[in-house]
């Protein structure tokens, strides 16, 4: 399929002047010093440079109330004495809130820590857990993160030809993804030992498997994401491996060779049709998708001379490690310990098709004028996008979702951005549309008067 191009551009500090007949090196100084003006004010702060102080005293303030409110909810405990003798509240609470406030104060595309705030809801559901709270998570995905977005700064800043290939390179932004990989198995087993060992209440197990679901779909998910679209062997591993851990391995088929091909037509399960709720949508993307990736990965074993029926299947193979890892919850942590493996997993799944619903909602591609049976080229227009700049740092950057679609294999680093009129914008983040998605009368109406407007200008 033809790859739509991306459209390199940087938001300047300032219009630089308009070059006169004998100044046009003159022009090109001024030019090049605005860049630089531009890259500096980013490099003093993105936050603190672009807005007010307002809304970074909003962010410290949420986190702070937030955790000491958690903190004087939760029970005492065995459990809460012992970690408190290696871990203070305070200085957890601490610790927390100087690593959200140096991400998102000194937040700066040539630096990958900021990317490292996904690393928190891991932590926080094992250290909240001990505490006796197990809805810290889905309060912070759910309520803080959604409520922040509605004040925070919008983030259009672009890269330049050379920050790209730079920044394109670096592999701390690689080791992020990899890091994530042995939290998240670590994550699970702690969760199949809390829910075998502690003797939780229902709600109290039905939050923790929620808030590990939340972890492993939510973020883990997209960390596989961006590592199965890699090209070395290391990279996919790790992903396949994050998928099996959730039960999910025929995305890695279905998404790579099946969704990027037909996205935005009415062959791919895992594009949502104008006239279609999230709940008319989970179904058919469930069974479509499985079944679309079980009859690619059939066409791959004919096309490589290897048997249908074998683990040379992709979708057997990931099943199989599926399964295996669900025998040893099974006979480590019992019944409740695979009962949490499946929960989560459950709730990842959910996670990841809720996503898929509002990344493409509405966005059909044309029928082609040259080809039958085929549809008009991937362009910026089939993808919703969000500027979002919290999310994007959860997400990495994968609401900036028309460059990846345009060039899959480019690393989340250097994703671009686009405008309004080149591409269409979500009012909010992803955290936020997910949310909105649960009420489909709330999705119509706002959601389709966008897709109305891209139907007039005869986009789709």
């Amino acid at each position: 399929m033809p790859e739509s191009p991306i459209v390199y551009r940087r938001r300047p500090a300032s219009s630089p002047s308009a070059p006169s007949a004998n100044g046009s090196s003159s022009a090109a100084a001024e030019t090049k010093q605005a860049g630089l003006a531009a890259r500096t004010a980013l490099r003093r702060g993105f936050w603190g440079s672009q807005h007010p102080m307002v809304h970074r005293t909003v962010i410290v303030a949420t986190f702070l109330a937030l955790t000491v409110v958690t903190d004087a909810l939760a029970p005492t405990s065995d459990e809460a004495s012992l970690l408190e003798a290696f871990i203070p509240r305070s200085v957890f609470r601490a610790v927390l809130i100087t690593w959200v406030s140096a991400s998102l104060f000194t937040y700066d595309p040539a630096y990958a820590y900021p990317y490292t705030l996904a690393f928190t809801v891991p932590l926080v559901t094992m250290y909240f857990a001990h505490l006796g709270c197990y809805h810290m998570v889905v309060l912070q995905v759910f309520g803080v993160i959604p409520a922040l977005e509605l004040v925070s700064p919008k983030n259009h800043f672009d890269l330049t030809r050379e920050e790209e290939n730079q920044l394109r390179s670096m592999r701390s932004f690689r080791y992020i993804t990899w890091i994530w990989v042995p939290l998240q198995l670590a994550h699970i087993v702690w969760g199949m030992y809390v829910a075998s060992a502690w003797g939780l209440s229902r709600s109290q197990l039905a939050l923790l498997t929620a808030s590990i679901g939340i972890s492993t779909g939510g973020l883990g998910i997209n960390f596989a994401h961006e590592l199965i679209h890699k090209p070395t062997k290391l990279e996919k591993g790790l992903g396949r491996i994050l998928l099996a851990s959730v039960c999910y391995g025929s995305f890695y088929v279905e998404h790579l060779y099946g969704h990027h091909r037909h996205v935005s037509t009415p062959h791919d399960p895992a594009s949502a049709r104008y006239s279609e709720s999230l709940y008319a949508f989970l179904p058919r993307t469930l069974v479509g998708s499985f079944r679309s990736a079980c009859h690619i990965a059939a066409a791959r074993c004919v096309k490589a001379g290897v048997p249908v029926l074998s683990l040379s299947n992709e979708v057997y193979s990931l099943l199989a490690v599926s399964a295996g890892m669900a025998a040893c919850a099974w006979a480590i942590f019992g019944a409740l310990g695979l009962g949490m493996f499946f929960g989560q997993s459950a709730v990842a799944i959910l996670l990841l098709e809720i996503v898929n619903y509002i990344e493409h909602f509405g966005l059909a591609r044309k029928p082609s004028d040259k080809y039958e049976g085929e549809f008009e080229p991937v362009t910026p227009i089939h993808s919703w996008n969000s500027t979002a700049c919290i999310t994007d740092l959860f997400l990495l950057n994968l609401q900036r979702h028309s460059h990846h679609h345009a060039k899959a294999g480019d690393r989340y680093q250097i994703l671009h951005s686009y405008d309004d009129y080149e591409a269409p914008q979500m009012p909010t983040g992803y955290a936020g549309m997910m949310l909105l998605a649960l009420v489909p009368p709330l999705w119509f109406a706002v959601m389709r008067p966008r897709v109305d407007a891209l139907r007039e200008r005869n986009l789709l």
